[in-house]
């Protein structure tokens, strides 16, 4: 927009035609305008979180805790960013200060758990300032733990019943298709159990 402006000012300067110092001046204003907005804004304003728990298990949110804190004038308008949000949040004069997020983790173990970027930009997207909100933190994040549920009577005589996969002990009792104990290691063979 400036060099827009610049280009009309010396059009006119250089045809002599009064009618384009009139866009080219209100150009001019206008981004000016909006650069001194957003870098006054981005003066007062504070971006700061508090960390979370330092370690959560697979699959359990990770609480992203945002507070901001601006001055006079309060910011135009932007969003804040993180790589781990679905979507930006976005900010707005009388948008509530203190933000709330949830972070998702794919994998489980250590993570990084980056700063969030609070990005600053005018109506008109003509100027934009980022800040960052700090130091990231490390992660890490604990596999899930499932439950073990043992069988009925406790002798593992009903493991597996219906279908088909019980040996015989002496006695004509069933015991199950699998050995628990692992006596060594040899290279597998199909159908042999898994545990071997």
């Amino acid at each position: 927009t400036l060099y827009l402006a610049i280009a009309l000012l010396a059009t006119a300067a250089l045809f002599a035609l009064p009618s384009l110092y009139v866009p080219a001046i209100a150009l001019a204003l206008l981004a000016a305008g909006a650069i001194a907005w957003v870098e006054a804004a981005a003066r007062g304003l504070r971006l700061s979180y508090r960390p979370g728990p330092t370690t959560i298990e697979e699959g359990e949110p990770y609480p992203l805790r945002l507070r901001l804190d601006w001055g006079r004038p309060p910011p135009p308008s932007g969003e804040i960013s993180h790589p781990g949000l679905e979507r930006p949040l976005p900010i707005r004069p009388g948008a509530p200060r203190d933000l709330d997020a949830e972070l998702r983790f794919s994998r489980w173990g250590p993570q990084e758990v980056e700063a969030p970027v609070l990005s600053i930009r005018d109506p008109l997207r003509l100027h934009q300032r980022q800040l960052g909100g700090g130091a990231g933190r490390r992660l890490l994040v604990l596999p899930r733990v499932e439950p073990v549920h043992a069988p009925a009577d406790g002798d593992g005589a009903k493991l597996g019943q219906g279908r088909g996969e019980l040996g015989m002990l002496a006695g004509g009792r069933a015991a199950p298709a699998f050995d628990p104990e692992v006596d060594g290691l040899r290279p597998w063979n199909p159908g042999s159990p898994a545990s071997r």
